[in-house]
């Protein structure tokens, strides 16, 4: 349990609850081009392997789209994940994303180059049928299905106008759902100074103040049904977007995140790979040079290989899990969620999703495994092992932010009954009172006054009062 000193100075470190010790990224766990590009850029970039090492699964994630299921009763899993790597300002960690990123950009680029091919010819056609739509005359049977057919037609020429999206990076939420819409509803939110992105997703285009723009991240994770109607853009429907997310922030805004409130109950943050990098400041001592050429373009050719046959395919290839697969991803759940579960109730949202994160990197790690024959094959125990293995260190990192964000509320609300305690309090024989009236009054609600007291028990304890009038419970602050 944490221990909070109400009268520690400002600045004093508070003493945290116990987080994990911290383990090292388990790199050998990767498929082989996964490693080897993983192990040159943290040579050349003066990194641990964590930070390229959960890029790579989160670039591969990017090149499968929603062109592959892992079939795992109840339910189908698709490859998309969301991953929040946070580092240090001046440690290499953009200079990692490039080069890990770079064939998904790559990717892009070559459907561009395709879709220009053919953009004059799709302008023209637009024109066309435009002419041809508007020489329709008369109000009969026939004209109206003839009509309905041009702009059937015309909608269609118009879309295949626009740009080919693969990665998105400042967007609103309805300019997401459109982008969405014209590609194919499989879009990866990729940047590697990702700021701008937790702007937005803290109401930056939001209709109203303080309104959170999480919804379209929300529903594209699982793949849930979107409709939106706006004046400006008129209907989007989405029937089951995929949205894979890369974030590369420094501490402070991972921290934003994790303390708001909303994003944890409204389950984004749950849904986050959390990869906390030891990376620091390296000594240049002149030898590193660049990253070799030839492990660039083994992984390059692997992602683009990824990106043909399964982003691009027109229905996704469904893989089969070994049956002593389904039994270690069963054994998890039993084990490390639902036996467990009274102790870890107040963060079980996170929990939930562990074996589901496991599930998702275990189809990324067949994928790349594999390649275009991984279509062709079973997932297996030791493919789920590794898998597993990989989940345990996110989950290490994950629960140090839970810890440091939980502390950080913690010392706020502290802070926020000191404040109304000076203002409204008295004096007593055991310490200062305030009532819970004037605390709620201020903005403190009496579940949080009833947390704090439970965790501290020696410092703060609610009293029930009596008064001349009806008695009231106040807070001894001790």
């Amino acid at each position: 349990m944490q221990k909070i000193d109400l009268n520690a100075p400002k600045g004093k470190k508070l003493e945290q609850e116990a987080t994990p010790k911290k383990i090292d990224f388990p790199i050998e766990r990767l498929p082989k081009e996964a490693q080897d590009i993983c192990r040159e850029i943290a040579r050349t970039r003066l990194l641990p392997h964590d930070l390229p090492g959960a890029m790579v699964l989160a670039t591969a994630a990017a090149a499968l789209g929603k062109g592959i299921e892992l079939d795992c009763p109840p339910h189908k899993t698709r490859p998309n994940i969301f991953l929040l790597a946070n580092a240090r300002s001046g440690t290499g960690k953009s200079d990692c994303a490039r080069d890990i990123f770079a064939p998904i950009y790559k990717a892009e680029e070559q459907a561009n180059e395709t879709h220009d091919c053919i953009k004059h010819k799709k302008t023209a056609e637009t024109k066309l049928l435009e002419k041809e739509i508007a020489s329709i005359k008369g109000h009969n049977e026939a004209n109206i299905e003839k009509l309905a057919e041009l702009t059937e037609k015309h909608e269609a020429a118009l879309k295949a106008l626009k740009p080919r999206r693969i990665i998105i990076e400042d967007a609103t939420e309805a300019a997401m759902k459109q982008t969405f819409a014209n590609n194919r509803e499989q879009l990866a939110l990729v940047s590697a100074e990702g700021g701008q992105v937790v702007a937005n997703l803290l109401g930056r285009y939001g209709d109203a103040k303080g309104q959170s723009s999480d919804t379209v991240a929300l529903k594209a994770f699982s793949g849930d049904p979107d409709a939106q109607s706006r004046v400006g853009t008129g209907e989007t429907r989405l029937k089951s977007p995929c949205l894979t997310i890369a974030l590369v922030l420094t501490p402070d805004k991972c921290r934003e995140l994790f303390r708001n409130q909303r994003f944890i109950e409204g389950g984004l943050m749950p849904r986050f790979l959390i990869a906390h990098s030891n990376a620091r400041p390296q000594h240049d001592d002149g030898t590193r040079g660049r990253p070799d050429t030839e492990i660039l373009e083994r992984w390059e050719s692997t992602i683009l290989e990824l990106v043909a046959t399964y982003r691009n395919a027109n229905a996704p290839a469904v893989i089969q899990c070994e049956p002593e697969a389904l039994e270690l991803f069963r054994d998890h759940w039993n084990t490390e969620f639902v036996d467990c579960f009274d102790e870890i109730e107040g963060d079980a949202a996170f929990y939930a999703r562990h074996v589901e994160q496991a599930k998702r990197i275990a189809l990324i790690l067949h994928a790349l495994k594999h390649g275009k024959s991984a279509c062709h094959e079973q997932l297996t125990k030791t493919t789920a092992d590794e898998a597993l293995a990989l989940v345990n260190w996110f989950v290490a990192n994950q629960e140090a932010a839970i810890a440091e964000a939980r502390t950080d509320r913690t010392r706020t609300i502290i802070e926020r009954i000191g404040e109304v305690a000076r203002d409204y309090g008295t004096e007593t024989e055991k310490g200062q009172a305030v009532t819970l009236r004037n605390l709620k009054r201020n903005g403190i609600a009496e579940d949080e006054v009833g947390k704090l007291v439970k965790i501290q028990p020696e410092k703060f304890e609610i009293q029930r009062h009596k008064s001349k009038g009806r008695p009231s419970l106040r807070l001894i602050i001790k």
